[in-house]
């Protein structure tokens, strides 16, 4: 085989990986099982940045929501000023549950994951509409299951 014959047959088998036959598909089990190690780790695209699901939380092996949100955004819990906190000496994160004022960041240590269904961080400017001046640095809003 000459050399110009070897590359037109390289392009051919080439283009014939491109396209398959129909009856050539692999079902999605099997494609999942030839999938490689490191593609079932990728990290699962976040559908709201400012939404922390249960899932993820266990996932990281949090016990606590306190723990789950350090784990997997931890700048939920640090106090963000916005043109409305720009007055307020030290504004905190506030945190409700199933829409009740609850406290500051502590009393997540309180809460079990297994309690919830997610968490919203609402951003500064958001929450004081909300939830008032109180929640001048931003708001977790935590749903449980009961609640929320």
């Amino acid at each position: 085989m000459n050399l110009r014959t070897a590359t037109l047959f390289a392009a051919c088998v080439a283009a014939a990986a491109l396209v398959r036959p129909a009856h050539a598909q692999t079902d999605t089990a099997t494609a999942a099982a030839a999938a490689p190690a490191h593609a079932a780790e990728a990290p699962r695209p976040r559908h709201n940045r400012n939404e922390i699901t249960r899932a993820e939380m266990v996932e990281k092996g949090a016990h606590n929501v306190y723990d789950g949100i350090r784990m997997v955004h931890a700048s939920f819990l640090r106090p963000s000023r916005s043109l409305s906190s720009s007055t307020q000496q030290n504004p905190v994160v506030a945190v409700y549950r199933d829409g009740a004022y609850a406290g500051g960041t502590g009393v997540l240590r309180d809460i079990g994951v297994e309690s919830i269904s997610k968490i919203e961080y609402v951003e500064p400017n958001e929450a004081v509409q909300r939830f008032g001046s109180q929640a001048a640095g931003g708001a977790i809003v935590v749903y449980t299951g009961a609640g929320g």
